[in-house]
């Protein structure tokens, strides 16, 4: 892992990642840029996946200083373990703040998308869906429709938004997977280039 290297960084107990860049690194600590602010706390635990030139890499960190600009933030993390993983993407979702996209969650239309993976996403519902349900889903992106099965795999209740809802699309709905990973692709690649921007 060297400087420039995308990472994705989730503290404890959020379900949520946020995409960062890796402005510097040696072998105890390493600096990272993100474009989210307000998501770290010192000395909290963190966990950041990335990718190498030869795997994908799972680090536990702890948050040393926090570096705080009007649009961004630098975070420096202590490593406290490396592991090598067979593939992230499944591993975190990535926010999607500061886009607005919306699903259909069953009969329930434009469900706010919180983040979002590979495989899944979570969404702000009005109605308390029971672990495991499989419910009809679809999100419009780029002119397109992407719908497909998912099944509830978490349910939280939120004082604003009713219920925060974690879906995981069923592996036999490629296209609803497709349209996802379109749509996390846009969002990423939105969020490198604010932080390039800053970077130019």
């Amino acid at each position: 892992m060297e400087p420039g290297t995308i990472t994705y960084a989730q503290s404890a107990g959020i379900q949520t990642s946020t995409i960062g860049l890796v402005v510097k690194i040696d072998v105890e600590k390493m600096t990272v840029e993100f474009s989210e602010t307000g998501k770290f706390s010192r000395g909290k635990p963190v966990k950041l996946y990335c990718k190498s030139d030869i795997a994908f890499l799972n680090v536990t960190a702890h948050v040393l200083e926090i570096s705080k600009l009007p649009s961004h933030e630098t975070v420096e993390f202590q490593i406290i373990q490396t592991e090598e993983m067979e593939d992230i993407r499944a591993s975190f979702r990535v926010s999607v703040a500061g886009a607005v996209i919306n699903a259909t969650i069953g009969e329930e239309q434009n469900c706010p998308i919180i983040d979002i993976s590979s495989n899944g996403v979570g969404v702000f519902t009005s109605k308390k869906h029971s672990i495991n349900d499989a419910i009809p889903m679809s999100v419009e992106f780029a002119n397109e429709e992407f719908a497909g099965i998912a099944r509830v795999c978490n349910i939280t209740a939120e004082r604003k938004h009713g219920f925060r809802c974690g879906l995981e699309v069923l592996r036999s709905e490629s296209r609803l997977i497709s349209g996802l990973n379109k749509i996390s692709s846009s969002v990423q690649r939105e969020q490198l280039r604010r932080i390039a921007e800053r970077r130019t």
